[in-house]
């Protein structure tokens, strides 16, 4: 795994997305939740499908919640961790 933790902006809603806190890493923005799927492996940006990863489900774990992303471009699902200023609200309701 390689770490990253850079800001960036949302290709979904266009939103300046800032680093996690905490010594986290950051994979999907904080305000409409979706994923761009460029890894392989976490963190290596390999990956030759750079699609957009829709948020499609979130579930409960004893380790907190996680985002079920699908890739609109080649299909792939993918959990990723929700970090502490995610906005999931409104998709948990």
């Amino acid at each position: 795994m390689i770490k990253r933790n850079n800001p960036f902006v949302c290709k979904k809603c266009r939103k300046k997305v800032l680093s996690a806190k905490n010594g986290k890493c950051r994979n999907h923005c904080t305000f409409c939740l979706y994923s761009k799927h460029v890894d392989i492996a976490p963190g290596d940006r390999m990956h030759s499908c750079k699609g957009l990863m829709t948020p499609s489900n979130i579930a409960k774990r004893k380790s907190g919640y996680y985002i079920l992303h699908i890739c609109e471009k080649c299909g792939i699902k993918k959990w990723n961790k929700v970090q502490e200023d995610d906005r999931i609200g409104s998709f948990i309701e």
